[in-house]
């Protein structure tokens, strides 16, 4: 018992470092400061005379090249107003980096563009400030009515009516189907989870053994990151409780939902034999047309795309004739009719302003950048086809975005409504809620055979690591 204890307790220690808990050498109470005065036109625009802006963002994969075009974009078009410098941070190190960069003021950056999730410790240890006041000042407007309201309803981190954090975009896995086999199969895509199991079962029935209706990597991490959540959600489950922080889901009509989340992947892999588990790549059932539908990540759209139309000797903008886009909404709801039904879990970038900026110049132009980068419609359908579904309805409805034919064949049918997205929510456990979601799918899912109640253990054990740490924390 006592080793379990220290492990725990250890467990807290680091997760503490990992959050950016920097309470020695935080930024104090006294909120930030505004310095410099703002030079208008007659119309009331800002007039922007050399400006500088350092911007760290957590984009460092395959969409890093399409983010330095969009910034490059904005300085030419800003030359002799405004500058963004922009440095790209990998995911796990931005979480400690950063924060440290902010909290100690050294090589801070002005603007941050972070995955939602980490942006309430950030908040919690006073390293953002507010984009109200400048927003008076300057007079540009971000409205968070003009979000997506899934991922909107985080922009105040939990601040009362005050805007910390703009959303970007949406990003969670990506579903495509094989036309030609669906045409075989009636032609209809499934839009609840009894009428998917039906379509994968006629497939099975059609294709043979050795087809694979769904093939997807479980292997890969941002499998169990994304889709398990997917699961949870969408048959009514919560990740934590918004009040308390602390995870509940061996609890009541909360640990139903974990339960029939796993059994509905299980269902899929095991009971039905209608998709695999444990492979890191699918890319061979997937090149070879042996399968119905085909799960990967957004940002690998591109390549997926180049991929098949080679294999099949093709133009790339041949293969919209081959392969159709749809979502994983409803795909686990075992009551169709839950209001969560069609939920998608997945990550979203978010923008937020460093509490080390002072000068009111600075202010306006990270704002002005913001608005570009979410308000410019030929700006959102570049960053969609890098793989980020744009979070801005001015973006999504305009006609540039709606006409482009990567969007339109495949991204706007990924998640076909951003207010039935969600992300991890404003919590500063996000990682230890994260790390035994994927702990918990292994366990639970990993195995052919398991019974009730070692999945019940499973799932109080991982809730007890969460809620250690929320003990930490509090």
């Amino acid at each position: 018992m006592k080793k379990k204890f220290v492990s725990v307790l250890l467990a807290g220690v680091l997760s503490a470092a990992s959050l950016g808990v920097f309470a020695a050498c935080g930024g104090g109470s006294d909120g930030p400061i505004t310095t410099g005065e703002l030079k208008k036109d007659e119309n009331g625009n800002v007039i922007f005379e050399n400006v500088e802006i350092v911007c760290n963002t957590v984009v460092s994969g395959t969409d890093k090249d399409a983010f330095e075009q969009i910034v490059q974009q904005f300085n030419i078009e800003h030359r002799g107003e405004i500058t963004v410098h922009s440095e790209s941070i990998g995911d796990g190190t931005f979480e400690t980096s950063v924060p440290q960069r902010i909290s100690n003021n050294s090589n801070a950056p002005d603007l941050i563009m972070a995955h939602q999730k980490v942006l309430k410790s950030f908040e919690n240890n006073d390293l953002l400030q507010p984009f109200d006041e400048v927003m008076e000042l300057s007079g540009i407007e971000i409205d968070m009515e003009d979000y997506a309201e899934g991922l909107a309803q985080y922009s105040s981190l939990g601040e009362g009516d005050s805007l910390y954090a703009v959303p970007v975009d949406a990003q969670s896995m990506i579903v495509y189907y094989n036309k030609a086999k669906l045409e075989e199969l009636g032609g209809k895509l499934p839009e609840t989870r009894a009428e998917l199991i039906t379509l994968l079962q006629n497939a099975k029935d059609e294709y043979g053994s050795g087809f694979w209706p769904i093939a997807w990597a479980t292997g890969n991490d941002y499998f169990a990151r994304y889709v398990f959540p997917t699961a949870v959600l969408q048959n009514g489950g919560e990740l934590f409780d918004t009040e308390s922080l602390y995870a509940e889901w061996a609890e009541g009509e909360n640990e139903d939902a974990f339960k029939d989340a796993i059994g509905s992947i299980r269902e899929l892999i095991y009971d039905k034999n209608f998709a695999q588990y444990g492979r890191e790549s699918v890319l061979e059932e997937y090149l070879s047309d042996n399968f119905l539908f085909y799960l990967t990540l957004p940002w690998s759209n591109n390549e997926h795309l180049s991929a098949y139309a080679d294999e099949k000797g093709i133009n790339v903008s041949e293969v919209s004739d081959y392969l159709g886009a749809t979502s994983l909404s409803g795909w686990f709801a075992m009551d169709a009719v839950d209001p969560s039904a069609n939920v998608v879990f997945g990550d979203s970038h978010f923008f937020a302003m460093s509490k080390t900026v002072q000068d009111i110049n600075q202010k306006a132009a990270i704002l002005e950048f913001i608005r570009y980068f979410t308000q410019n419609a030929e700006i959102g359908t570049q960053w969609a086809r890098a793989g980020h579904v744009s979070a801005s309805k001015i973006v999504s409805e305009s006609q540039t975005y709606q006409s482009d034919s990567i969007v339109s064949h495949y991204f706007i049918h990924f998640y076909p409504d951003l207010d039935d997205f969600r992300c991890m929510g404003l919590t500063p456990a996000f990682k230890e809620v994260q790390t035994n979601l994927n702990a918990l799918f292994v366990s639970a899912v990993g195995k052919s055979s398991i019974t009730d109640g070692t999945i019940s253990s499973e799932i109080l054990r991982c809730q007890e690591e969460v809620n250690a740490i929320v003990d930490f924390i509090k």
